[in-house]
């Protein structure tokens, strides 16, 4: 049996879920894993103990001997001449040698952690006075350069303009000699700063504590051939916070429960592994996991000029802007001479020093970090976090953790030099993961946007006109072209008598750009390779911003560069297509989208070069569509292991009821056609009376939308006054607004409510309204009180008529008549689909009810549909297990009342 050392004694299910991942990653056979375990589990903590035990007795067996198999190759064809003992010894020696190395290394990695800890994480008490004055003059001269320019509009120009070639030279193409010969100087002057720049770097003196050069030598030993390193992505960066809060508590019991736990050191060491290295010949102490916590610039950026600008695509163009920034810049000017001071990033600049970078690296690696004390050390070392993490720190890490754009948009993961290859990569609240994939990819491009767009780049052109060399001009003017076609396309098919543009309604790109447009002659390839290399984008809206006071947070020209891409290098997986969103209430705007339909290829190059990909989440089911649609080339029986496992709560703790009908045998049919029947209505409402008489504290009602909560809501108040005043005086009723920004305040006032009503024998709690697919179906824990009890109202399909789910549905269906299925089959399996999407979202909504094994709530399905055997076969194992088959609501009352006066 594999010792976990899990920081508890693991409940039964736990187990099964840690040596169902470690046996996935065991068998060579299986390349991935599908897992779900119920949030409030313990998830998080299995898949660190069982991923870091594999990776513990990976490094046991293969760090030394990989590595000394490599050291030996370079040795004579010879070998097998000697006598054995001969070629033992010599193995032992070069193995000695190596952990002497490693050894050496751990230890300084523990004496920067004690030295951090000293002084309270003050790392310039790390590096030598010597070292503090040289970085301090070299920042002086970086960050202040006087220049003179033309006037203060310089900014907003392309740092260095372009030529037809793609080449830099200036700011004219057609100015005079002698500002071409101030442009050559320019780059002369370049070229020299960034000699002097390397020998600067070259000639920093560090203290010892990184032991000179030495720490060079640990890159072959730690960054072996076919390394296993452990990939933890996550939605959001707060999940990311919660896993790193997990891998401090179980490295901590990791360590102590080694055979020198009593060591009073160990207290302060928690970040170890236990390594006893080739079947325990060799022995390691304190080997330190090497994690890593990465992500964009928008978080790893410590420039607080850049940072202030709060939007990803602006901070990337703004921080390799001032990387072009030429270190000694001088423009002789006609008139109006003007002096500005622009600034260089130093941060960015003492990443070149790799002896900087590397203390950086091993200051990381000496604990677990989270990414805010990432920056808080690159702001005491003067070095980018970013840029510093792409260049060393990759090699000789054990675990990553980084965020789902990173890991599954591909150019973004080969730009941070992330190397997926015989790495585990393990997607956490992977549930939504097709999707996500497919909204990465897909972008949308409305009219509105379009016409604004158009009207930026017209005020920009007409006052930097004169002073943009030709090629600058002519792209300009090509874009404001490109924006012209898309209008008129736009506004053509709308005015058209004969055409009417429907949500899904597919497009051809030819149908845009054709003879009578004259788009055939716009190389579109071209434009967009323009707008990512002049950075033109950033700078335009920057002058934008300027002009009209505001700061956009949605720069509109990177949606624009995004759409060309799809223009120039359209995906035969993807579709472009007509829809509508709303710009108010009563106002519709068309857009032209793009959307990838089909993941497979994309997510493909993940599934080939890692070792193991494990999609982990807690309401996976119905699993079907992952290996449908996700990796359909593998073979399911021998190469994808699928594990459900139950909820740590009891049977006795949760019970399901199906409300098929009320007791004047009206039956509950939420679908499209029936939904709005006011009768219906009514006996819904005096439902909801009779089963939450007998329901404690707090309750959570859910709605397929907003707007069928908002009509429902209007019925009851119309037609029902009197029941819904009764209800209101039973529980205080909350609703979750559409406006994201009153969710807080909203979940505040329900907490606080029901909260209260412990110590208020007039308050009988509270029944929050809210919405499947909103902010309290998936981002909010209902725990205890809160959700006593959850009612979940109807089947929440998605907008069966909106043009992202016309044009996937239909894509779906194509593919099946395509691999030789008819048009029933291929029906069978968009119909499929479409309730794989809703079944998600019913356990994902229900399943904020149970958050630990001491709680407890009745869940209550309000559909006659949830009867269906193909329905209750989607929902997650331990909400299917625990229905219980009632005859009439009478007796779902009954049996309501029953369980929670046992808990009382």
């Amino acid at each position: 049996m594999v010792d976990f050392h899990h920081p508890f004694t693991p409940y039964a299910i736990q187990l099964q879920l840690m040596d169902t991942i470690y046996e996935t990653l065991s068998n060579d056979d299986l390349k991935v894993g599908l897992f779900e375990s119920p949030t409030g589990t313990g998830k998080t903590l299995s898949i660190i103990a069982s991923t870091l035990t594999y990776l513990r007795n990976y490094h046991n067996s293969h760090l030394l001997n990989v590595s000394s198999r490599s050291g030996a190759g370079n040795g004579d064809d010879d070998d097998d001449d000697e006598p054995d003992w001969v070629n033992q010894n010599y193995y032992k020696n070069l193995i000695d040698d190596k952990l002497e190395v490693l050894q050496e290394y751990e230890d300084n990695l523990d004496n920067l952690k004690e030295k951090l800890h000293q002084h309270s994480i003050s790392s310039q008490m790390l590096i030598s006075n010597d070292d503090l004055n040289r970085n301090s003059k070299k920042r002086r001269k970086i960050q202040k350069i006087n220049i003179e320019i033309d006037d203060d509009d310089l900014e907003y120009l392309p740092s260095n303009q372009l030529s037809n070639e793609g080449k830099t030279y200036g700011y004219d193409k057609d100015a005079s000699l002698e500002n071409k010969n101030n442009s050559i100087s320019i780059e002369i002057q370049n070229l020299l700063s960034k000699l002097s720049s390397k020998n600067n770097h070259d000639n920093l003196n560090h203290d010892n504590l990184n032991n000179d050069n030495d720490n060079d030598k640990i890159k072959p030993i730690l960054d072996y051939d076919q390394k296993t390193k452990i990939f933890f992505s996550s939605r959001t960066h707060s999940q990311l916070s919660q896993f790193i809060s997990q891998l401090n508590l179980y490295l901590h019991n990791t360590y102590n429960n080694k055979d020198d736990k009593d060591d009073k050191d160990n207290k302060d060491n928690n970040n170890h592994l236990a390594l006893n290295l080739l079947d325990n010949s060799f022995n390691l102490n304190n080997y330190h996991l090497k994690y890593l916590p990465i992500g964009s610039r928008l978080h790893l950026c410590i420039n607080d000029n850049i940072k202030s600008l709060n939007n990803i695509s602006l901070i990337n163009d703004a921080c390799l802007d001032l990387q072009n920034i030429p270190s000694d810049k001088s423009i002789d000017k006609k008139k109006n001479k003007l002096k500005s001071t622009l600034k260089n990033c130093s941060y960015y600049e003492n990443s070149k020093d790799q002896n900087l970078v590397i203390k950086f690296r091993d200051l990381i690696f000496s604990d677990i970090n989270d990414i805010t004390q990432l920056n808080s050390l690159g702001k005491h070392l003067n070095v980018c976090p970013f840029y510093s993490i792409k260049n060393e720190s990759n090699s000789i890490v054990d675990l990553i953790s980084l965020p789902y754009q990173l890991l599954l948009i591909k150019n973004k993961h080969v730009n941070a030099n992330l190397n997926l290859k015989n790495s585990i990569i393990i997607i956490d609240e992977a549930h939504n993961l097709i999707d996500t994939i497919i909204n990465l990819n897909s972008i949308t491009v409305s009219l509105s946007n379009i016409i604004l767009i158009k009207n930026s780049l017209n005020l920009y052109l007409k006052k930097f006109i004169k002073k943009l060399n030709s090629y600058n001009r002519v792209n300009l003017i090509k874009l404001i072209k490109f924006l012209t076609i898309l209008y008129n396309f736009i506004n053509n098919k709308k005015n058209d008598p004969g055409f009417k543009i429907k949500p899904g309604l597919e497009i051809n790109i030819l149908d845009i750009f054709n003879e009578k447009s004259t788009g055939d002659l716009l190389n579109i390839y071209k434009l967009e390779n323009y707008l990512n290399k002049s950075k033109i984008a950033y700078k335009i809206q920057k002058y934008i911003n300027n002009v009209t006071g505001e700061r956009n947070n949605t720069p509109l020209l990177f949606d624009l560069i995004e759409f060309l891409k799809v223009l120039s290098n359209p995906s035969k997986e993807g579709k472009i297509y007509f829809d509508f969103i709303s710009k108010s209430k009563t106002e519709k705007d068309i857009t032209i989208n793009y959307m990838l339909l089909d993941p497979i290829e994309t997510f493909k190059d993940i599934v080939l070069n890692c070792k193991k990909l494990i999609l982990i989440g807690g309401t996976m089911e119905p699993m079907s569509d992952y290996v449908k649609y996700l990796f359909p080339y593998l073979d399911e029986k021998k190469q994808i292991k699928k594990f459900s496992c139950g909820h740590i709560v009891d049977r006795d703790n949760l019970n399901v009821f199906v409300v098929n009908s009320n007791n004047n045998n009206m039956k509950y049919d939420f679908s499209f056609l029936s939904r709005n029947n006011v009768n219906m209505l009514i006996g819904l409402l005096k439902s909801i009376i009779h089963i939450t008489k007998s329901i404690p504290d707090g309750i959570v009602m859910f709605f397929p939308s907003y707007k069928y909560m908002d009509q429902v809501i209007g019925i009851w108040k119309a037609k029902e006054r009197k029941s819904w005043d009764k209800l209101n005086e039973m529980k205080k009723i909350f609703y979750e607004s559409s406006d994201s920004s009153d969710i807080n305040k909203v979940l505040n006032d329900y907490s606080d409510h029901i909260l209260n009503s412990d110590n208020n024998n007039n308050n009988n709690g509270g029944l929050l309204f809210s919405v499947v697919g909103g902010k309290m179906s998936e981002g909010i824990n209902f725990s205890d009180s809160l959700a006593r009890g959850i009612l979940m109202i109807g089947l929440p399909f998605p907008n069966l008529f909106s043009g992202k789910l016309i044009s996937r549905r239909k894509y779906i269906e194509d593919t099946v008549l395509k691999n030789g299925g008819d048009m029933k089959k291929a029906r069978e399996e968009s119909m499929n689909f479409y309730e794989n999407i809703c079944m998600r979202a019913v356990n994902q909504s229900v399943g904020r009810s149970i958050r630990h094994i001491k709680d407890y709530s009745s869940i209550y399905l309000i559909d006659h549909r949830y009867n269906q055997e193909k329905i209750q076969g989607k929902l997650s194992k331990w909400i299917r297990d625990r229905i219980i088959t009632t005859k009439n609501e009478d007796e779902i009352v009954t049996l309501t009342r029953e369980f929670f006066n046992k808990k009382r």
